[in-house]
Order: C-alpha cells, then structure tokens, then sequence
C-alpha cells in the first residue's frame, strides 16, 4: 500500500493494517494511530468535522496508464472541472474522481487521511499537536505526494479558503 513507512515511528505510534471493529468501532483512532486499508466511508465521516490544513489531489488514475481500474478516466483533470466541484455549496472532493489527501486539524490533534477514490483502501492518521509541529506535517505531507514510486503525481493543491460547506468524498 501506499502508506507512510519511514516516519511510522516519528508520527504514528499505532499502525494498523486491515483495522478490526474493535478498532474502529469501539476505540476509534487514537493520537498516535494511523489506520491502513479502511472504507472511504469510515475516513471521509472526519471530514466534516476536521478544519482543512492542507488539501492534495493526486493523479493516481486519472492519466495514468499503469492504473488498472476498468472505468478509468485516461485523460487529467481540467481546470475547469476543478472550478466546477469548488463553485458547489457544499464541497465533495470525491467529484474529482481521483485520490485527495487531506491534512485537517482539532483543537488538540492534526489529522491526515489519504482517500482513494477506488474506496476501499483509504487511509487516516492522528497525532497531538504538542508531538508534531505544522513544519514537520507538511513535511511529510510533501514527501507522501511527492516521492512516491510513480503510481501517482501531486496535481493540485486545493485552497482551504475555497472549500465549502459540508466536505465529503
């Protein structure tokens, strides 16, 4: 998977593939914990709740001829439908049928969830503010989108100020 495996020890304490309900029912994602492989379903119930920090769109099957989805859309995203999905009332970031990561933050924690458009294998992360500073998030932020094996390429970096209403993938 695409998850981040050089700063597990720095940022994510708790790293769990395939997370059980337990885990994600009963316990829920504690600082320190970082959820590998979950429904887009589960990661995007934060969105609404998270103050956006940082937003990336990934080219991951979008004009990538190594992605294997059989309804894969082989042309980029335009500008102008990037316009058209940040003009609505209320933003859904999944309208840009492409992979977002997501960096929101609480009063107390950062939040970083990776959403794959493919649904099933998304991921979410939290950590305490007083353990990892803005720079050291956007750092990994920028090594996450930026220096993976080609599967994907940063296209877009969406304007917090742009997003609106009720966010949802």
């Amino acid at each position: 998977m695409r998850g981040l495996p050089e700063p597990q020890g720095i940022f994510w304490e708790g790293w769990s593939e395939y997370p059980d309900m337990k885990a994600l029912l009963d316990t829920g994602l504690r600082p320190g914990e970082f959820f590998e492989f979950v429904t887009s379903t589960y990661v995007a119930a934060h969105l609404p709740y998270l103050k956006p920090v940082r937003v990336v769109l990934l080219e991951r099957y979008r004009d990538n001829p190594n992605a294997h989805r059989p309804d894969e859309i082989t042309r980029p995203i335009t500008d102008a439908e990037i316009e058209q999905v940040l003009a609505q009332p209320h933003t859904n970031l999944g309208k840009f049928e492409d992979d977002v990561v997501f960096v929101g933050e609480t009063d107390l924690c950062w939040w970083v969830l990776h959403l794959d458009c493919d649904v099933s294998d998304c991921c979410i992360g939290r950590t305490l503010k007083k353990e990892v500073t803005r720079e050291q998030l956007m750092a990994l932020l920028d090594w996450y989108t930026d220096t993976k094996d080609g599967s994907w390429k940063p296209r877009f970096e969406i304007p917090v100020n742009r997003l609106r209403g009720w966010l949802s993938f």
